[in-house]
């Protein structure tokens, strides 16, 4: 019977190091983007999106949003146990802006370009999101997400809050 636990104990272990070794040697680059049709007019979605106060309102994973700063238009995000900074730029409002956050103890940094275009039922919102991920750690866990399948339900959940 112990020959069997070390045995599987064993097999365990391998299988774990092959991931993080496997995650080592991804790329640290990751992309995804959605799209999805929000029946509210552009202005409107994009002055509740550049407010990061927001995003605890449909945001089921941050916890806390405060206003560090208006030039350069800054917030402090607290989320499961992390924290980081998303500062906003390239601002053409109604139609566009980015952010870039930074979670050094992570290892993971990136961007978030929004799109926002007038639609017949309102506008359609796009997300592009790019990150580096430094840790292999957390490559090892990220090879295995559906990037923009994510991304795709957290424009839903911002259109089910908008909708509402």
């Amino acid at each position: 019977m112990k020959r069997l636990f070390f045995f599987s104990a064993g097999g365990l272990a391998t299988l774990v190091s092959v991931v993080f070794a496997i995650g080592a040697l991804h790329s640290p680059d990751f992309h995804a983007e959605a799209s999805v049709e929000i029946a509210r007019p552009s202005q409107q979605v994009y002055e509740f999106l550049i407010n990061a106060e927001n995003l605890p309102k449909w945001s089921p994973e941050i916890e806390k949003v405060v206003k560090v700063s208006d030039q350069p238009l800054r917030f402090a995000v607290s989320s499961r146990g992390a924290s980081n900074v998303i500062e906003y730029f390239d601002r053409q409002p109604p139609r566009t802006f980015s952010s870039r956050t930074s979670m050094p103890e992570m290892g993971v940094s990136g961007t978030w370009r929004i799109r926002i275009e007038p639609s017949a039922a309102g506008c359609q919102v796009t997300s592009n999101v790019k990150m580096r991920i430094e840790s292999a750690r957390w490559r090892a866990i990220a090879q295995f997400m559906d990037a923009s399948g994510e991304e795709q339900k957290t424009l839903a959940a911002l259109k089910h809050y908008l909708e509402k």
